[in-house]
């Protein structure tokens, strides 16, 4: 059985130095002492915690996508947001507008995922003029098959 791996890096630059080190030696050990037996792929490196317009940040994206290619680096990237640390204390309301553009994204890192899973399937890699088309939140907007989403069912239950 093969297991795909996605791997998260933050957008700072020891996460980056540390993504150089799990990924060209920690699975490069691997692949070396079990050979054939190590069965594992890596479908793509997620980078996460973004500070937009910050030049260290776009940096290190551009040094992961020039490290591993842009084909193995997700188009979906999640942004620091407050937001996303508060759902843990306040909860999610998917009647907010904000709610829904994490949501989509969140939507379309998984579709990204089942992407990435199918080449790897059918093709045995990810091709290098691979690139995701976001279906659910472009840039900074919903798109229609956001507005579509029934996220009724992830409503928080009272009490829960």
């Amino acid at each position: 059985m093969c297991r795909l791996l996605r791997y998260s890096q933050e957008t700072k630059t020891y996460s980056f130095e540390g993504t150089l080190d799990i990924i060209n030696v920690y699975l490069q050990t691997l692949i070396d002492d079990f050979g054939e037996d190590f069965k594992g792929e890596v479908l793509g490196l997620l980078p996460f915690l973004l500070q937009p317009k910050r030049d260290l940040h776009e940096s290190i994206i551009a040094q992961t996508k020039e490290a591993f290619g842009e084909n193995f680096t997700f188009n979906a990237i999640v942004n620091n947001q407050k937001r996303i640390d508060d759902y843990s204390e306040y909860d999610i309301s998917v009647i907010d507008h904000h709610d829904r553009k994490v949501f989509a994204l969140f939507a379309d890192i998984f579709k990204e995922l089942e992407e990435r899973i199918e080449l790897f399937e059918s093709l045995g890699d990810i091709p290098e003029d691979y690139t995701y088309k976001p279906k659910y939140l472009n840039g900074n907007k919903l798109t229609e098959s956001s507005r579509k989403l029934d996220l009724g069912t992830f409503e928080p239950k009272a009490g829960a």
